[in-house]
């Protein structure tokens, strides 16, 4: 794409969005259907996704504390938001 950003879902069947191979399995799934949602949004040009996508996903990452760093990452977002 000329000057611009891949979409989700061209990065996707590309294979560039893929889980690491040595995540828990749950976690795996939880960043697989959030994957999923988000290219829903994309090829549908929705304005927003369901939070419980959003939800699914942190509590998936606040299981291991050896993800905290990522688990603050998705949650910054939406406490900036209530500030």
């Amino acid at each position: 794409m000329s000057g611009k950003k891949d979409s989700i879902t061209e990065r996707y069947k590309a294979g560039k969005l893929q889980p690491r191979d040595e995540l828990p399995e749950d976690l795996k799934i939880a960043i697989e259907t959030f994957i999923q949602q988000v290219i829903i949004v994309e090829k549908y040009n929705l304005e927003y996704m369901s939070p419980e996508y959003y939800i699914n996903l942190i509590d998936a990452f606040s299981k291991y504390p050896e993800h905290s760093l990522f688990t603050w990452e998705l949650l910054k977002p939406l406490l900036e938001e209530i500030e």
